[in-house]
């Protein structure tokens, strides 16, 4: 086994940080080797690959409901670049009240989409109108694109995802172009 899979022999990687299993109604606690070596069957696959899917749809037509079907009550959101998190349901709800208020008319081109048994990670470019302040970029007025990586850990028990982790690198824009 290559080292870098091995678990420290008293520690376990989790699917919830610490902070996260403080909120977590149930987690399952999983080693790196063994959410590596999970398999996946095609109707595994097809699942996972349509609840994405549904919930990339239910984003863009700005439907908060629709997203949070896909997503499991104890969800969390985080942007461990802020450190800010939103937790269970209503946390994802209140992401999404920030996102879509701040970008109401964002339009994404994807660059590349993994799925797989641990989840779906996909690296995406936003453009949008900022219309307020949000997670720190306070571009209001100006056309914003964003290059983003978000990992959706994927629930097998709930046939749900269990969060979202959004990395972003800086906005695009003219106004860091110009050098403020």
């Amino acid at each position: 086994m290559p080292t870098w899979l091995a678990p420290p022999s008293t520690e376990y990687v989790v699917w919830a940080t610490p902070e996260r299993l403080s909120v977590a109604a149930r987690v399952t606690v999983t080693t790196l080797e063994q959410r590596v070596q999970r398999e996946i069957t095609q109707a595994q696959y097809d699942g996972v690959r349509s609840a994405f899917l549904r919930h990339c749809e239910r984003e863009l037509a700005g439907d908060i409901d629709g997203v949070l079907e896909t997503m499991t009550t104890d969800c969390v959101y985080e942007h461990p670049q802020s450190g800010q998190r939103w937790e269970g349901s209503e946390g994802a709800r209140a992401f999404y009240a920030a996102f879509l208020g701040a970008f109401p008319d964002n339009q994404w081109e994807v660059h590349d989409v993994v799925i797989g048994p641990q989840g779906v990670m996909s690296n995406a470019t936003m453009t949008a109108h900022q219309r307020q302040p949000f997670l720190g970029v306070d571009q209001v007025g100006q056309t914003v694109k964003w290059r983003l990586n978000n990992m959706f850990p994927w629930d097998p028990d709930a046939q749900r995802f269990s969060g979202e982790t959004l990395y972003f690198f800086r906005p695009e824009s003219e106004y860091f172009a110009s050098g403020r």
